[in-house]
């Protein structure tokens, strides 16, 4: 989450009052339950001004179907796709088009990336996208599309923040639209 804010080139106060509130709600939670559950998948969304900014975070398990690091060409394969195809926020998001938003920057953080010899029993994905939204009061839903590309994702918990509030609602395959 704190990855988030490093997009930010002029301050989004939503942005940071709301990762102040995820934290301080979340701070327990993640001190009893450290692990992750397959199958589950996080999203926060930040709306402000001209910007929406996401970050999406997964156990490798929901995205690969294994949590290990690759060991074979197929899977050091399986592991490129999934890297590819979190970089298309096209395939995995859609907001109006009357918002002409822009996706205007990407980064997506594999486990596997630059740790060496690294082997812990849960691993996560990670990706931030920023978009340029001239008509944000026009960004009024998301369409999450995460399922169809990772099939062995059953459930998004989604938190937004916006000039309209906050919001934390579990999406599904079938319920995969959320008011923002």
């Amino acid at each position: 989450m704190i990855k988030l804010r490093t997009y930010l080139t002029t301050g989004l106060p939503l942005l940071l009052l709301f990762n102040t509130l995820y934290a301080a709600n979340h701070e327990h939670e993640h001190e009893q339950h450290a692990a992750h559950v397959h199958g589950e998948a996080r999203l926060l969304v930040a709306v402000e001004e001209k910007t929406v900014e996401m970050e999406f975070t997964s156990p490798a398990m929901n995205l690969l179907g294994f949590e290990h690091r690759p060991e074979s060409e197929q899977q050091q394969k399986q592991l490129q796709d999934v890297i590819e195809k979190l970089k298309q926020a096209d395939l995995l998001f859609s907001l109006p088009a009357a918002a002409n938003c822009r996706l205007s920057a990407v980064e997506v953080e594999s486990p596997y990336g630059q740790q060496s010899g690294h082997d812990a029993e849960h691993t996560d994905f990670s990706a931030f996208y920023h978009y340029t939204c001239p008509g944000t009061h026009r960004v009024k839903m998301l369409t999450v599309k995460l399922f169809e590309q990772f099939p062995l994702t059953e459930t998004v918990e989604v938190q937004t923040v916006s000039s309209r509030g906050q919001n934390q609602v579990d999406l599904q395959a079938q319920d995969n639209i959320v008011d923002l």
